[in-house]
């Protein structure tokens, strides 16, 4: 037991964390968080250098709630009104050591031949199986997707975490737009199924998808390809297109040169623009399976969808225009738009997002 001696100024952080801390990740709740750092500001780069802590998995609980409060105390008593939360992101590094201690990865030879991992965290039956699904060109560790990942298996969910290759062998960290990108759309997909396949096999009947950003697209194609009956639901945080970063124009230019290229039968390699990627190198064919997916195609492939698609925004995130959600609720989605929450739904509307996700899942039966 790691014991901290804390000042008496300090007593009433210690119990507003302490008393209810009972919540995802066995963390204080959004009320508590609120309340402690009301006065707090946009994390500070300060703190950044506290993130290599998360991948550590040799520190106990305690130790994570008592040095938080330690930290708290010190930021606040320096000076409260300029308090930040850096105490609250040692605590979601610190507690990764003992929510990660029960995962496995499982590693697997593709029908591709690729070799490819997945964080596996086995949970309670009766409950769904949620298959985790990264953005454009990331990994399972992208904060955002690890943040759901840990909140989930807390939570007793059978969570599965796959880094898709995207045609590299055992891949574990982002891949540059920079790099030659021979992987389909198609590729992606099939790799998906395989992991729902092996839920499957591993006794879980009811599978929900969850992405975020593009994996929220990964996850729609998805049930449109394969119609697999075990999938019971998608959930797609910050659901994106790949024109819309970088305008119609210039997304329906270069979708008219790779397709003149391809019709020629020549695939040589070319430089693109790919929603944040301003030189995305790629032949022709695995160009186009990704920047064909327009506004508009996705909308009609909500519409034809054989499963449930509830969609999650955050309600700064202006990547997608507008009139993004309209145009989802009129696709007959169920929409929740989360205010002031960016795509990543940072800081304390990670929270939001937890609650929302966590809602979701309650509805599959």
């Amino acid at each position: 037991m790691f014991i901290v001696a804390l000042p008496p100024d300090c007593v009433p952080i210690h119990n507003a964390i302490t008393q209810r801390h009972h919540a995802y990740l066995h963390i204080p709740r959004r009320a508590d968080y609120t309340e402690i750092a009301a006065q707090g500001s946009r994390l500070k780069s300060t703190w950044w250098h506290l993130l290599p802590a998360c991948w550590y998995q040799a520190v106990v609980f305690s130790a994570a709630v008592n040095l938080s409060i330690l930290v708290s105390c010190m930021a606040y008593q320096s000076d409260p009104h300029k308090y930040n939360k850096g105490a609250w992101l040692l605590f979601f590094c610190l507690l990764g050591g003992t929510v990660s201690a029960s995962a496995s990865v499982e590693t697997a030879t593709l029908p591709s031949h690729y070799v490819a991992s997945a964080e596996y965290r086995p949970g309670q039956p009766g409950k769904p199986a949620v298959l985790v699904l990264h953005g454009f060109l990331s990994t399972r560790n992208f904060l955002t997707v690890l943040n759901l990942t840990n909140a989930l298996a807390d939570s007793g969910y059978t969570v599965l975490a796959p880094n898709l290759t995207l045609g590299v062998n055992m891949r574990d960290v982002s891949l540059a737009c920079e790099a030659i990108h021979m992987h389909t759309i198609s590729d992606d997909l099939a790799e998906i199924n395989y992991w729902v396949e092996w839920l499957v096999s591993h006794g879980n009947k009811k599978v929900v998808l969850l992405g975020h950003s593009f994996g929220s697209l990964h996850g729609l194609l998805y049930t449109l390809e394969y119609k697999n009956s075990a999938v019971k639901k998608l959930i797609a945080t910050s659901l994106v297109d790949m024109e819309s970063e970088i305008g119609a124009a210039v997304a329906q230019a270069q979708i008219k040169r790779a397709q003149e290229q391809l019709d020629r039968n020549d695939s040589t390699l070319a430089t693109y623009q790919v929603s944040y990627c301003k030189k995305y190198v790629a032949p022709p064919k695995a160009f186009l399976s990704y920047a064909s997916w327009s506004k508009q195609r996705i909308l009609q492939a909500i519409s034809k969808t054989p499963v449930p698609v509830d969609v999650i925004l955050g309600g700064n995130d202006s990547r997608m225009g507008d009139g993004w959600p309209a145009a989802l609720r009129n696709q007959g989605v169920v929409l929740q738009v989360i205010a002031g929450a960016n795509h990543f739904f940072s800081n304390e509307h990670e929270f939001d997002l937890l609650d929302s996700v966590m809602a979701s899942l309650r509805s599959v039966h």
